[in-house]
């Protein structure tokens, strides 16, 4: 019974521990989102080739944010 009791403690404090740090990305992903919305709004002041390039990496890194999010 005592075993059983501190593997419900232990389990208990990974869980706490994993919500802790899911938190904590899930505001670093936030974070990061707003910042991508920013620079995108930011390229509508740019043109051609420029634009292209920042275009294409803000494509990529949104993909990429929303791989991480599934």
């Amino acid at each position: 019974m005592q075993d059983i009791k501190q593997a419900s403690k232990s389990l208990s404090s990974e869980v706490q521990s994993t919500t802790s740090e899911y938190k904590e990305i899930t505001e670093l992903i936030g974070g990061l989102r707003t910042r991508a919305l920013l620079l995108r709004r930011q390229l509508i002041y740019f043109n051609g080739a420029e634009y292209e390039t920042l275009h294409c990496f803000i494509r990529r890194f949104s993909l990429s944010m929303a791989e991480m999010e599934e």
